[in-house]
């Protein structure tokens, strides 16, 4: 089965990935004066992947950035969750009565 890297995606709530592949030269270079082969830029919503790479390599790589990717989406997801949205629940009231546990009938659950 072949599988082929996505050029886009979309998750729920409009989070849109794209994916674009640099030159070496466009790539820059990482810590030990090498190449990436790629990484996730969230400030363009965007997998980056080094052009030229071989396929399996591609692949592994797009798979290692999606882990970086949906942190990321659950985090944007939650800080732009309204807090108008969240049900906030008063704590429930329990009394102990007679050893027994007991619920006032007006507190909510």
């Amino acid at each position: 089965m072949k599988m082929s890297i996505p050029k886009h995606f979309s998750m729920p709530w409009g989070y849109k990935i794209e994916t674009v592949y640099l030159n070496e030269e466009e790539m820059g270079v990482d810590e030990v004066g090498e190449p990436s082969d790629g990484y996730w830029d969230k400030d363009n919503m965007r997998i980056v992947l080094l052009e030229g790479l071989p396929e399996s390599r591609a692949r592994y790589t797009y798979a290692h950035e999606m882990h970086h990717v949906v942190p990321d989406w659950m985090d944007h997801f939650l800080d732009s969750w309204s807090i108008s949205e969240r049900v906030i629940r008063p704590k429930k009231k329990i009394f102990v009565v007679n050893d027994a546990i007991v619920t006032p009938p007006d507190t909510v659950v």
